[in-house]
């Protein structure tokens, strides 16, 4: 027995929850940060918003996606030290973004040598954006259980009206 669960509106309410509570983090929640220069501080990682507005769901027959800008994971876990990983013409956007005037191949500079604020005050452990959403990488056990509990009351549901519709058809 297959389930559509694209058609099941509580699903579908309780993964909206889930985008609307994401979205939220990004907007409202201060993560965390060390820099060399700045020290330890706290700051939300909403810029442009393109973040933000990336957070979008899918729910078909098989599955449920979230998807989000990859740059996700960088203000979950920091963006560690890389050679050449950070481009100036992308940080030199942010930075107009946000007001700041500063300079961008110094930034990107300390980024690819020391990793973003995030990293150095981290080093690349969960900088708890998604407390609460995410659990050790994955869904929150609660959130788990709670799209699980939907999905099997739809499959009782539609086996219910099946074996019904199966009985009135022989009576």
């Amino acid at each position: 027995m297959s389930v559509s669960i694209a058609d099941i509106s509580e699903l579908n309410s309780v993964v909206d929850d889930l985008v609307t509570d994401i979205k939220a983090a990004l907007k409202t929640k201060s993560i965390k940060r060390r820099t060399k220069y700045r020290g330890g501080f706290s700051s939300i990682p909403f810029a442009s918003g393109k973040l933000y507005d990336s957070v979008r769901k899918e729910i078909d027959e098989t599955e449920i996606r979230i998807y989000t800008l990859n740059y996700i994971q960088e203000l979950i876990y920091g963006k560690p030290p890389q050679r050449d990983g950070v481009q100036v013409t992308e940080l030199e956007e942010w930075l107009a973004i946000k007001g700041l005037s500063s300079f961008g191949t110094q930034i990107a500079e300390n980024i690819n040598t020391r990793g973003n604020s995030i990293w150095q005050e981290h080093s690349g452990a969960d900088s708890g954006l998604l407390a609460g959403i995410l659990e050790n990488g994955i869904l929150n056990k609660d959130i788990l259980e709670n799209i699980k509990s939907k999905i099997q009351t739809s499959s009782i549901n539609e086996l219910t009206e099946r074996m019904m519709e199966k009985f009135r058809s022989a009576a």
